[in-house]
């Protein structure tokens, strides 16, 4: 059974932490965090520490911090032995050039500690810097998931980049939507069918094909009425910018 080390106590720390632990090939040694303590999130951890020149010895280093702190944990991690991956969709593997063993392990999701996500529907994005690495790295990301994927540090930025988009993006629009609802005395629950089957069209249908609503037929009146009642700013601003794109995009006219 090879020995896993974690270095970061985040999000995607805590749910590959949970997958190690049901793994039968693979057992998580040591965790290293930046508090003097793990959170209750990590209590159960054999070892923990917050100091990363205390390392134990391990097999696989899994860098799991934000993308700033990865160049510099790369850096502390030059002697070591082991195979170390980082779990990010935006950094390059070349940030571990220095390392002999490494490689990247990027889980396609959003995640939040407590929060359950069954990883074997999570789509993994591997890469590594040989044959040999690239073989470990994928029998790592298979102990978690059955969606596999081979892709350049290129591509996966590009993945990334689209995630954002589709995620990070929506999710800010969902919030803003949550926010009028509140101030308006609307029920945000009144709008969650008509958002999940939303995305269910999408996928189905095709996003260009599924998309509906005043801007895709044109219908400049009841925009016009729509952006007289909007008393924010933010959300007038927006409005209009993102109905000018669904403008264009069907081949109408701008505002």
């Amino acid at each position: 059974m090879q020995k896993i080390t974690i270095i970061g106590s985040g999000n995607i720390a805590w749910h590959l932490k949970e997958a190690i632990a049901k793994s039968t090939n693979y057992k998580l040694s040591q965790l290293v965090g930046r508090a003097n303590k793990p959170s209750p999130y990590f209590e159960e951890i054999p070892v923990y520490t917050n100091n990363i020149e205390q390392l134990a010895t391990t097999d696989i280093i899994i860098v799991a911090v934000s993308d700033a702190a990865i160049a510099d944990v790369a850096k502390k991690l030059r002697d070591t032995s082991a195979l170390v991956v980082h779990t990010s969709g935006s950094v390059p593997i070349s940030i571990f050039e220095e390392l002999s063993h490494h490689g990247v392990l990027y889980p396609l999701q959003t995640f939040t500690k407590g929060r359950f996500i069954d990883l074997q529907e999570v789509p993994f994005c591997i890469e590594a810097n040989t044959t040999k690495n690239l073989k470990e790295v994928k029998k790592l990301a298979s102990a978690f998931s059955e969606k596999i994927e081979q892709m350049d540090s290129k591509m996966r930025g590009k993945l990334h980049f689209s995630a954002v988009l589709a995620n990070n993006f929506g999710n800010h629009l969902l919030a803003l939507t949550e926010s009028y609802c509140i101030d308006n005395n609307l029920s945000f629950e009144l709008l969650k069918p008509l958002v999940m089957e939303t995305t269910r069209k999408a996928f189905d249908m095709g996003a260009m094909e599924a998309q509906t609503g005043p801007a895709r037929r044109d219908d400049k009146e009841t925009i016009k009425k729509q952006l007289a009642v909007i008393d924010n700013d933010q959300l007038r601003q927006l409005y209009k910018t993102i109905t000018n794109s669904i403008l264009t995009t069907y081949g109408k006219e701008k505002l």
